[in-house]
């Protein structure tokens, strides 16, 4: 819950940073994860941006 109240006022960036360490920590449950190169253009895109 607390959370999901915190998540409000985050930026993109920062959600899906979050849903991949909560994917990391539930690792060991997954037996394979596909991640589409549009998602990751777009994370590299938008981390070249901050710099």
């Amino acid at each position: 819950m607390l959370q999901a109240l915190a998540s409000i006022d985050m930026n993109p960036s920062q959600l899906v940073a979050l849903a991949f360490r909560d994917i990391a920590d539930s690792a060991d449950k997954i037996g394979q994860l596909n991640v589409s190169p549009e998602l990751l253009t777009e994370l590299l895109q938008q981390r070249g941006k901050r710099k």
